[in-house]
């Protein structure tokens, strides 16, 4: 007997689901800790003047987004990285083993790439370039989150106050004004700077070779026609690599039988013997009037029985009599003649 699920939904508070199976309307959640997306922010608790940050104890990132150059400031405990999504952003790159991570919502996510980073902040009406050290890449997530952890350990300060993060440098000038969302997050629109030094972007290089394997090895040929004319985009092709003149996959792929013998036996080099049949099921009738013939004509006997799996050949009575006569059977697989040499 299924047991009855006994979880309480923390939207609707009704038993026998949870929150992401829940058919109600989504409740406000301004007040509390986390948004839809798996972002925590920092709450504010004004005490005497003094604003103070409590840290939420999980990594937080967010997994789903549906718009590009989203950025949101969060506070991190136990997480020392900026993490994007965004590898275009980066002024100098480098590819990392991969470093597993948890969103707040328990989803796991890996970093694979590191580097520095180059944002515009928010400053009131203007904004303010800033580098990011030790910023991890994930495409997984689906925003750029500061880390206030990471800001703090760079030098920089941050202060909560009226549904504002305010953000100091080390000589005390204010550097970013970012104004609180209605989902409780620090959030702002980000668009990729402009660098001109084009040398120190991370752009990654593909051969003819590399891009043969990851489509599905199509022609080569093709393949470069499809990087020339921009029927693919976000791929640059290295030229100064030869084309493939040859694919061990490909080889492998296409060699799925056996070659047919070149040597053949017609009907004008042996002797056939040719026994009508009604049905199947008379085979066996007409496999021992062979053998009698075989042995009183021309004193021979059949030493192996080689068929392709049919029914006739494999039947309880054929196989009892053939071990009776001491007949070796072999088999191979269905509908391949070219396995069977001179088959049965």
């Amino acid at each position: 007997m299924k047991q009855r699920d006994t979880r309480k939904c923390f939207n609707c508070n009704k038993i026998g689901h949870i929150l992401r199976f829940c058919r109600s309307p989504q409740k406000d959640r301004n007040s509390s800790n986390s948004d839809a997306k798996g972002f925590t922010s920092a709450k504010e608790h004004t005490n005497g003047g003094n604003t103070q940050t409590k840290k939420n104890e999980s990594a937080n990132a967010a997994v789903d987004s549906d718009s590009e150059g989203e950025w949101a400031l969060s506070a991190m405990s136990n997480e020392e990285w900026h993490i994007t999504p965004y590898c275009r952003d980066f002024v100098s790159f480098c590819t990392i083993t991969p470093k597993a991570l948890t969103a707040a919502n328990k989803a796991p996510f890996h970093a694979i790439g590191e580097g520095e980073l180059q944002i515009n902040l928010p400053n009131g009406g203007s904004e303010t370039q800033m580098m990011l050290q030790a910023t991890l890449y994930s495409p997984e997530v689906g925003y750029t989150l500061l880390s206030v952890e990471a800001l703090d350990m760079a030098g920089y300060s941050t202060a909560f106050t009226n549904g504002k993060c305010i953000i100091h440098d080390a000589d005390r000038l204010k550097v970013g004004k970012i104004t609180k969302s209605k989902w409780g997050l620090y959030h702002f629109t980000h668009e990729a700077p402009e660098l001109e030094d084009s040398m120190n972007v991370a752009e990654e290089v593909d051969t003819l070779q590399d891009l043969h394997a990851c489509l599905g090895h199509i022609s080569p040929a093709t393949v470069e026609k499809l990087v020339k004319h921009s029927y693919i985009t976000g791929i640059k092709l290295d030229t100064t690599v030869p084309p493939p003149t040859f694919c061990n996959s490909c080889v492998y792929g296409k060699a799925t039988h056996k070659e047919i013998r070149k040597e053949k036996l017609d009907d004008a080099m042996c002797m056939m013997v040719l026994h009508v049949l009604q049905k199947k099921s008379n085979c066996i009738k007409a496999y021992r009037a062979f053998e009698q013939w075989a042995g009183t004509q021309h004193k021979a006997k059949v030493k192996v029985l080689h068929s392709d799996c049919g029914g006739k050949y494999t039947d309880k009575e054929f196989v009892m009599h053939l071990n009776t006569k001491g007949t070796e059977q072999k088999l191979t697989v269905h509908d391949t003649p070219e396995h069977n040499g001179v088959a049965e």
